[in-house]
This record gives C-alpha cells, sequence and structure tokens, in this order.
C-alpha cells in the first residue's frame, strides 16, 4: 500500500485525504486541531504542524517517508513547500496557485547550454520559415504543410 502526505486540512486537503484513504496510507498535515477529525477515517493518521515553515515539512518527510506528498496548502506557503519536497526528491501534487514559478527554479535540460542554445535557435528559424511557406501556399495546402511542418519539427 503506498503512502501519501497530504499538506493542508481544509476543505480541498480534506477532500483529497479522504478520497487517497480508500486505497493508500494517508498522513495529514496542518495547524489546525480540527485536522484531528480525520483520525477517525480508516487509513488516515494527523499531524499537527506549522506548514508555513519548511523544516516542518522536512521533518514530516523524514518521519513518514512517504511515497507522494500533495499539497492543498493556501498560496502563500505553497511555493516553499514545493522547494522542500523537490529538495527530498519526492514526487509531489499541488492544487494552490502561487505567484512564484515553480518550473524556474528546477528547470534543467542535461547537455552543453551554448549546444542546446544553438539548437533551439536553429529549430526556431527553421519553424519560422515553414510557416512563412505554409501562409504564401494558401488555406488549401496550409494543412498539409503544418502537419508535416510539426512532423518534422517535433521528431
Amino acid at each position: 500500500m503506498n503512502k501519501v502526505l497530504v499538506l493542508g486540512a481544509g476543505r480541498v486537503g480534506r477532500l483529497i485525504a479522504t478520497e487517497l484513504a480508500k486505497d493508500c496510507k494517508v498522513v495529514v498535515a496542518d495547524n489546525d486541531l480540527g485536522v484531528r477529525t480525520l483520525q477517525a477515517i480508516l487509513n488516515i493518521q494527523v499531524e499537527l504542524t506549522d506548514l508555513s515553515i519548511g523544516s516542518e515539512i522536512k521533518l514530516l518527510i523524514e518521519r513518514h517517508n512517504p511515497d507522494l506528498v500533495v499539497s492543498a496548502l493556501p498560496s502563500e506557503f505553497g511555493f516553499n513547500a514545493l522547494l522542500t519536497v523537490v529538495d527530498a526528491g519526492l514526487d509531489y501534487v499541488d492544487i494552490s496557485f502561487m505567484p512564484e514559478d515553480p518550473m524556474a527554479e528546477y528547470l534543467i535540460i542535461p547537455g552543453n547550454p551554448e549546444e542546446l542554445s544553438f539548437e533551439c535557435a536553429h529549430q526556431a528559424r527553421s519553424f519560422e520559415i515553414w510557416a512563412i511557406l505554409a501562409y504564401s501556399l494558401g488555406l488549401g495546402g496550409n494543412f498539409i504543410l503544418v502537419f508535416v511542418m510539426l512532423r518534422l519539427f517535433f521528431t
């Protein structure tokens, strides 16, 4: 049975935890004493902690060793939780909106940056040329040419 750590036990977090508890062992963490009402549900363990602090989330991860972390935290806590969980090397699902760009911190493309930059620029130029050609052929040939162009571009 998989173990899931759910961060946040508001309306959405409770629903997520309850549904996951049907098939998984679930640990729910929140700073509200109301989270204890979830203990009555089979397969749900409750932790009372301050999830605005990354070190508290890290302790939860170390203590429970989950297979997956699901975050149902308010927006202002989402990015910090994301960084903490990803740093721990765990799979992460987040339903919150966050003003920060989560991909900016962790977008890593293997390879030589100069070669990748050249390759991206080359593909962009090729795409432009194909788009101009497709436009110049008119609407009839456009569909076929765009299809061929996309096949060449994405293979």
